[in-house]
């Protein structure tokens, strides 16, 4: 089995309530996209992070907190980003805590969440180590949950206080900070710019290796790593400078790409009769958004493609919603179904833009909320609440998951301009680059 097949490729998940918003708005962590474009994904550092292509460093910032294990002042860092609730976790630690015991003076290593969107575990498990970190615990927790031989099925993690040496108070209330919410869906955020796709994922020295490995395979990178930093003058110097060099190193399969990247070049996103559009149907400019009305940075994305809707027209730009209602959200189905039955009384756009814009009042008030916001528009309630139901509305929402799927589209928002693959919310300005570079392309 190679070490790519020894990982499981899972949806990410973006979860982001506005409280991660909250903590990471100022952040203004930029990823550079194979296009060369800079992308916003509030992520968990004020970090400006690279995207990892073929063997470039990524600076992710470690510092010494609460998951931080390993040398002070270390040559080589190792980020993992992990789940608890994986198969592939409990041999992931063990392997890290092989290579913590071999470089005692010269590794440290960063423990970041990465949640599957299909896996209630996955973020409760998440959330429960986040709460035992902030207590100073967090290494007692993972010991607990990589020891369970069951793994980690459903599990009521407010009841391990007793088993993490803390008070029941102090780790209920931990539990329910939004902070602890923040912290890990900022890892999350984090997640999504790398374009990560496989739990566990490593980075050393900034550079994306492949998951689940040996840890004697680990060993020979890092031995690597140490002569490098060394001849640069240091590990800060060597994550501005050096490129990664892996040559001659028998690990197996490295990512060579980004996965997806290549997937979407190679496939062009289907579009349907019946697909909610703005803009004329030959517009030079077709941009394609996969969004789910909870996610916070889809409503960011909505409101920049409101300003390009402004700024270009219906005769150079056109806009096509799809439906990917992620499964942690709640009332995110009902409100795809929701937009889609107002469509059908002409108001999807104006539905589309109250559900991005009152997300906290849908994710208080549920079902009744967006029935509260759809009778704001002047909608008639009785139809709408039939099509909501209908199977054809159904039938549309299913379509549009499956039509994310086949694109490899796992997470919120995700844009096709033109074809070209943007994951991720972008400012109005980094959408305008894309735009006018496909308007000169063709010339207009």
């Amino acid at each position: 089995m190679s070490n790519e097949q020894n990982n499981e490729t899972v949806p990410l998940l973006p979860l982001m309530s506005l409280a991660a918003v909250a903590a990471v708005a100022g952040a203004g962590i930029q990823v550079l996209m194979s296009s060369g474009d800079a992308a916003d994904h509030n992520a968990s550092s004020g970090t400006t992070v690279v995207a990892a292509a073929d063997g470039e460093r990524v600076d992710l910032a470690v510092v010494d907190d609460h998951r931080t294990r390993g040398a002070k002042a270390p040559n080589a860092e190792l980020v993992v980003y992990g789940d608890f609730a994986s198969p592939f976790a409990a041999t992931a630690g063990r392997v890290v805590d092989t290579l913590l015991a071999q470089y005692p003076k010269d590794l440290r290593v960063a423990y970041r969440h990465f949640i599957a969107a299909d896996n209630h575990t996955s973020e409760s498990s998440a959330l429960a180590a986040e709460a035992a970190a902030k207590l100073g615990k967090f290494d007692v927790f993972r010991q607990l949950a990589f020891g369970r031989n069951d793994g980690l099925g459903y599990v009521d993690f407010s009841a391990w206080a007793g088993s993490l040496g803390v008070s029941d108070s102090a780790y209920r209330a931990a539990l329910k900070d939004a902070a602890t919410r923040a912290a890990v869906e900022a890892d999350g955020a984090q997640a999504a710019a790398l374009g990560i796709k496989r739990r566990p994922t490593f980075f050393l020295n900034g550079v994306q290796v492949a998951g689940t490995m040996p840890a004697e395979a680990l060993a020979s990178l890092i031995d690597k790593e140490l002569a490098a930093a060394k001849s640069a003058g240091g590990l800060k110097a060597l994550l501005k400078t050096e490129p990664f060099d892996v040559e001659g190193v028998d690990i197996g399969t490295l990512e060579q790409k980004r996965e997806g990247q290549a997937r979407f070049g190679e496939s062009t996103v289907r579009i349907g009769d019946n697909d909610p559009s703005w803009g004329q149907s030959d517009a030079t400019v077709t941009i394609v958004e996969f969004g789910d009305f909870l996610c916070p940075y889809c409503k960011r994305g909505a409101a920049a493609l409101r300003q390009l809707k402004e700024k270009y027209g219906e005769d150079k730009l056109r806009v096509v919603f799809k439906n990917l209602p992620l499964r942690m959200h709640r009332y995110a189905d009902a409100s795809a179904r929701a937009v889609l039955a107002a469509g059908r009384q002409g108001k999807f756009w104006q539905m589309h833009k109250i559900l991005y814009e009152r997300q906290k009042d849908i994710k208080s008030g549920g079902v009744d909320a967006i029935l509260g916001l759809a009778l704001e528009l002047g909608l008639d309630l009785d139809i709408l609440m039939d099509d909501m139901t209908s199977v054809d509305v159904r039938q549309h929402v299913a379509d549009d998951m499956a039509e994310a799927e086949r694109m490899g589209v796992r997470f919120t928002p995700n844009y096709f301009i033109n074809n070209e693959h943007i994951g991720g919310a972008l400012p109005y300005n980094n959408f305008v680059q894309i735009v006018d570079k496909h308007l000169a392309k063709a010339g207009k």
